[in-house]
C-alpha cells in the first residue's frame, strides 16, 4: 500500500466509532454503485414494464401507505426480538 493510503488508514482508525461507521458506509456505497445512466435507464426500463403490467391487468398497484404501514411492522418486529419469537 502506498504510504499516504497507510496514513489516511491510521487517522481514519483513530476516528471515534461512529465517524467510523459514516466512513465505511460511504466507501461501502461507492464500491457499489454503478454507472448512473445505466441505472436511471434500468429504473426507467422496470417503470415502463410495471406499468404495462398494471395496464394489462396483470398486476395491480399497491397504496403506499398500506407499504408504510408494512415496513413499519417489519422494522418494528426487528428491532423487537421478543415480538419476533411470539410472531
Amino acid at each position: 500500500m502506498a504510504e499516504d493510503v497507510d496514513d489516511i488508514l491510521k487517522a481514519l482508525l483513530e476516528l471515534p466509532r461512529r465517524e467510523r461507521a459514516v466512513v465505511a458506509a460511504v466507501l461501502t456505497d461507492s464500491l457499489e454503485r454503478g454507472p448512473t445512466e445505466q441505472i436511471e435507464a434500468a429504473w426507467i426500463e422496470e417503470a415502463k414494464q410495471r406499468i404495462s403490467r398494471v395496464r394489462a391487468g396483470e398486476s395491480s398497484p399497491i397504496d403506499s401507505r398500506v407499504v408504510e404501514r408494512e415496513l413499519d411492522e417489519i422494522v418494528a418486529t426487528a428491532s423487537n426480538p421478543s415480538e419476533r419469537a411470539t410472531g
